[in-house]
């Protein structure tokens, strides 16, 4: 608000200064040490981009801002892979199943939260189906030995929110529940990595 703005609008612009500068020296270092995963950080880039983009319009709240922050936060982990030895693709691979796995979840929450007051709508039955289809397309991925298959626990945990939706007050327990199914993906993500 205005009054937040005026009291510590120029503590908060010299900090954004601060960290954004130590995050760009930070980065160039990291590219310099590490070039191997100059093409990495460039694919991460481009949601990172995107979301930023998107929190400039103040749109970062919406399903298409949540979902575009999941896909690049979780990308900061394909250079830090690739860095440590890991080959481009898998690190893209484990990406593509932290990102797919997080966007389940975003549209689950996004319909309990919908959901909180109102009934089922044609919207609810097209999020089922698509997140069935992920479901299962994971699972098989699992099944062939695919990183990207990692993100079932996600996405089988975002269908069932989806197909029995608790009621909103219950947002602290269903984040543990996506706490820990995140865990089984990071877990089945190592074991193939």
């Amino acid at each position: 608000g205005k009054r937040l703005r005026d009291q510590q609008g120029r503590e908060a612009a010299r900090r954004l200064v601060l960290l954004a500068s130590v995050a760009a020296a930070a980065g160039i270092a990291g590219l310099v040490l590490a070039p191997a995963v100059l093409t990495t950080a460039a694919l991460v880039a481009i949601p990172a981009l995107l979301t930023i983009a998107l929190a400039w319009r103040r749109l970062e709240r919406t399903l298409v801002g949540e979902i575009g922050a999941a896909v690049a936060l979780s990308g900061a982990a394909a250079p830090v892979l690739v860095a440590s030895g890991v080959g481009q693709r898998a690190a893209v691979a484990t990406w593509g199943a932290w990102a797919i796995g997080y966007a389940c979840t975003v549209i689950a929450v996004h319909r309990v939260i919908a959901r909180h007051r109102t009934a089922a709508t044609w919207r609810d039955t097209l999020v089922i189906v698509v997140l069935l289809a992920v479901t299962i397309a994971s699972a098989v991925l699992l099944a062939h030995g695919s990183l990207v298959g990692a993100a079932t626990p996600l996405a089988l945990a975002a269908m069932a929110l989806v197909i029995h939706p608790p009621k909103a007050t219950y947002l602290r327990t269903i984040g543990v529940a996506l706490v820990v199914a995140s865990v089984a993906t990071g877990a089945l993500a190592v074991a193939a990595l």
